[in-house]
């Protein structure tokens, strides 16, 4: 299962009104071996954190696995380490102290916005033009 987690120290809004994670995480359960979650920052650093599902419960108010017995919510099974996509760095694991220390930079997001905004438009534009003035 994956899902959002949001900070509301570190709160962003797209087009003041749909919010924008914090962090991201991946939920894994193997049974007969074991569960455990990656928790990313929704940025562009290559860090993540490997968390029991009761820790990630706890952080992101979700639990994504509410019959898992005991044992396997507690402690975290071991998770390989993520593949990055081509031409990303690869990722370093941090404790979930460490990923949560560092503020989420939300300046490349910000200075996106009016390029997906003017997409958008065109988009729309071009989607209006063509069903109301079919050739």
């Amino acid at each position: 299962m994956t899902g959002p987690a949001f900070d509301a120290q570190q709160a962003a809004r797209l087009n003041g009104r749909i919010s924008i994670p914090t962090y991201l995480w991946k939920a894994v359960y193997v049974p007969g071996v074991g569960a455990a979650a990656y928790v990313a920052r929704n940025d562009a650093m290559p860090s993540y954190a490997v968390v029991s599902i009761a820790e990630l419960a706890g952080f992101a108010g979700v639990d994504p696995f509410p019959r898992l017995d005991k044992a396997y919510r507690d402690t975290p099974m071991t998770l390989i380490a993520p593949t990055p996509h081509p031409g990303e760095k690869t990722g370093r694991k941090v404790s979930l102290q460490t990923l949560m220390a560092t503020a989420v930079d939300r300046s490349a997001s910000s200075e996106a916005e009016p390029h997906h905004s003017a997409f958008r438009l065109s988009s729309a534009r071009s989607f209006v033009h063509a069903v109301f003035n079919p050739q």
